[in-house]
């Protein structure tokens, strides 16, 4: 009698929590990852890791049939509802029994008050084996159970279908190798305590991938990100998912960047290619040029050496023609001659004394023999210019320089940018510069 009430309340019992919503999200979901779901332990196992769990059931004399017993005894035992019977009860099994101790021994399935439930295999009242396991938040774990939980190769995903991994586990938590998908965002690799950690790839649903060491769930130590829309890539150090250490990025046909970073900005010593050659090396700070560096022609001739201050020439530099004669040695601010400095053409010194935003303002002029041709004060005075082939060309008195205009105007060579990208420069509107011409 106590058997057919068991087997009655086992049928009442499945077709009181058959759930809808469940059945139509995986009617919903692409069948191949329906199949993905449907794991045992022959894709992991060479031989059956249950072996010796099956004979020790074997040998125990049970009930044959299914039976419902409950934790404690209940006035409620009676009734008809088993959901009912749980409430009061705590829990209940349904399943097979050891004939002489009573303990749960064989399949089985345990329905807890909380809404957990167990499904499997059972020895001694404990729950080990190739089992299932649905927790009380929806989450459903299939795989190798021993007396401390899911241990060893499993499955876990949650009612939504929405994220789903399988692999290694240590007491219930992803711990060892395994994939991970969730929001179309793929993950294999390496776990531990539940967390990325180790070695692994990850992709995105962007397109964008990222392969290399984990730590806490993010990017640490040494990885390789590609970005797949601008076909941007970072090869080097993380720390905490930022670029740290040294780092090689690219964002363009050879032309990438090869240095330090600090925080996911450049920081410290680094050069910068344009078009496969060396276009920059120096100090950065901030992610832009400072203190010192080192600016090259597409020849491998030193264009300026000197030093900088927030991505422009600040400071003593000097600048060289692209056959490695001497340009100017002088003062710069704001990437303009300002202040002290010497003025060369082919080599020889032409003009020696102060400059103001690229023009000679005060000073001594020569030629090539170092013989003084003028003498500027003011930005005008007596003087002689010659072309390149030391012609001359104007002789004579400059007239006064006077001041056209205060607006933020650019010179043209500053429309230009290193990259060849035309951009206009950005100044705020209390760093104006003056700009002169000729009366």
């Amino acid at each position: 009698e106590l058997i057919k009430r068991g087997n009655d309340l086992y049928e009442e019992y499945i077709k009181s929590t058959k759930n809808e919503k469940v059945s139509n999200i995986l009617n919903s979901k692409d069948p191949n990852i329906i199949a993905y779901l449907e794991t045992t332990w022959t894709e992991f196992y060479s031989t059956d890791p249950t072996t010796e769990i099956k004979s020790k059931i074997s040998s125990t004399k049970k009930y044959p049939k299914k039976i419902i017993l409950f934790k404690y005894k209940s006035k409620n035992y009676e009734q008809n509802n088993i959901l009912e019977c749980i409430k009061c009860t705590k829990s209940c099994y349904i399943g097979e029994v050891d004939l002489y101790s009573g303990q749960k021994c064989g399949q089985g399935k345990t329905i807890y008050s909380n809404g957990s439930i167990e499904e499997g295999t059972y020895l001694e009242n404990e729950f080990i084996g190739w089992n299932k396991l649905i927790d009380n938040q929806g989450i459903i774990y299939v795989g190798l159970f021993n007396k401390s939980g899911l241990n060893g190769k499993g499955l876990r995903y949650n009612k939504e279908i929405n994220h789903i991994y399988k692999g290694d586990f240590l007491n219930g938590l992803r711990h060892g190798t395994g994939k991970d998908y969730r929001d179309n965002i793929k993950y294999e690799g390496d776990f531990r305590k539940d967390k990325k950690c180790g070695k692994g790839k990850i992709s995105f649903e962007s397109g964008d991938t990222y392969e290399g060491e984990f730590r806490d769930n993010k990017f640490n130590g040494y990885g390789h990100f590609k970005w797949a829309k601008n076909k941007h890539e970072y090869k080097g150090n993380y720390l905490n998912g930022k670029f740290n250490g040294e780092g090689f990025y690219k964002w363009g046909e050879n032309e990438y960047y090869n240095g330090e970073y600090v925080n996911g900005i450049k920081e410290g010593f680094g050069k910068e290619y344009f078009g496969g050659k060396i276009e920059y090396e120096g100090i950065f700070r901030n992610g832009k040029r400072d203190i010192e560096g080192t600016e090259y022609y597409t020849n491998g001739n030193i264009e300026y050496k000197g030093e900088y201050k927030s991505g422009e020439k600040n400071g003593k530099g000097k600048t060289y023609e692209d056959d490695g004669n001497l340009l100017y040695d002088g003062e710069y601010s704001n990437g303009f001659k300002n202040g002290n400095g010497e003025e060369y053409k082919f080599g020889k010194l032409i003009f020696k004394g102060y400059f103001k935003y690229d023009k000679r303002w005060q000073g001594t002029g020569y030629n090539g023999l170092k013989e003084v041709i003028y003498e500027l004060k003011g930005g005008c005075g007596y003087v002689k210019e010659y072309n390149e082939e030391n012609i001359l060309m104007f002789e004579g008195e400059k007239k006064k320089i006077k001041m056209v205009s205060e607006k933020s105007i650019i010179p043209k060579r500053f429309l230009y940018s290193k990259e060849n990208t035309k951009m206009e420069k950005d100044l705020k509107e209390k760093e104006k510069i003056l700009i002169y011409q000729e009366d």
